[in-house]
């Protein structure tokens, strides 16, 4: 009697498929996207780690098992679309002030249905975001049946769509090379309450990475977005500009000034008093690193 239920349950699941990660979406169906949207990385030869890592299935922290060009992905439904976000993850960033170890960066796309098709929509690139040297950036899909090219800075890590913008944000940024990434697996991380593979890591305190996996594309992304062909900054808050180019010229990265984003966050969503004393002890701590 056992075994023509199994069979009855095994064609169920064919039919229906899985959704491990509770997210609305067949898991085979997000694996097949993954890899057919997965960017061309290009990377420098000479940053400090040697290249994205993959990490210990089950481990409650971030443990790496091998530097080998893996990446994460995430998909799940949004509205009529779906959204889709690849991680490259390192062991450490290496900026010269302020480095760290482990990195979560990141770039996202919007898929939309045509027909039977699923075709890149927007991309979005998250740069230094939430920070005094935000070069977040959008871009209406060149190439909507497959990935983007997706420069990654020089021992920062900052994803970047525009090799151009790269080089006219504060962060020091170098995004010289043409070297592509040689992809290692390409591995789905689930949902932040529900991982895949193994995942558990991605709430690990030891980095910010379960707060990364939330939507990107909101209705006020979207009508940010730019029409045309060109990469476009869309930070999030507007950036103090005379800051940002005090910074450049003083070479200082943005991790110098990293300490000062949560009040700088926090002046522009609250009060006038509360904005001018939190804008005020950001700046002051920036200054303090640009003379230094």
């Amino acid at each position: 009697m056992l075994r023509p239920f199994l069979l009855i349950l095994a064609a169920a699941l064919a039919a229906y498929g899985e959704d491990l990660d509770r997210d609305g979406l067949d898991d085979v169906l997000e694996q097949q996207l993954l890899e057919k949207f997965v960017p061309t990385f290009f990377v420098h030869p000479g940053d400090c780690d040697s290249g994205p890592a993959e990490f210990a299935s089950e481990a409650t922290d971030p443990k790496i098992v091998a530097k080998n060009g893996s990446i994460y992905g995430q998909a799940f439904a949004s509205r009529d679309a779906i959204e889709i976000h690849y991680y490259h993850l390192w062991s450490r960033d290496c900026g010269r002030r302020m480095h760290h170890d482990l990195d979560a960066e990141s770039v996202s796309v919007l898929l939309r249905k045509d027909g039977d098709v699923w075709k890149a929509a927007y991309w979005y690139a998250a740069a230094h975001e939430n920070t005094l040297c935000d070069m977040s950036h959008g871009v209406k899909a060149s190439t909507p049946e497959r990935g983007e090219r997706v420069w990654i800075s020089k021992d920062k890590h900052a994803s970047f769509i525009s090799r151009e913008l790269c080089a006219k944000g504060c962060g020091n940024d170098d995004c010289s090379s043409d070297t592509p990434l040689k992809l290692g697996k390409i591995i789905n991380l689930g949902e932040a309450g529900a991982p895949m593979n193994g995942a558990a890591w991605i709430a690990s305190a030891a980095w910010p990475l379960a707060a990364k996996m939330q939507p990107d594309f909101t209705d006020a992304l979207i009508a940010r977005m730019p029409q045309g062909s060109a990469a476009e900054l869309i930070p999030a808050r507007e950036p103090v500009m005379g800051m940002r180019s005090t910074i450049k010229v003083a070479g200082t990265t943005y991790g110098a000034i990293e300490t000062g984003r949560d009040h700088t966050g926090n002046a522009v969503s609250t009060g006038v008093g509360t904005a001018v004393s939190s804008t005020g002890r950001a700046l002051r701590r920036a200054y303090r690193w640009v003379v230094r």
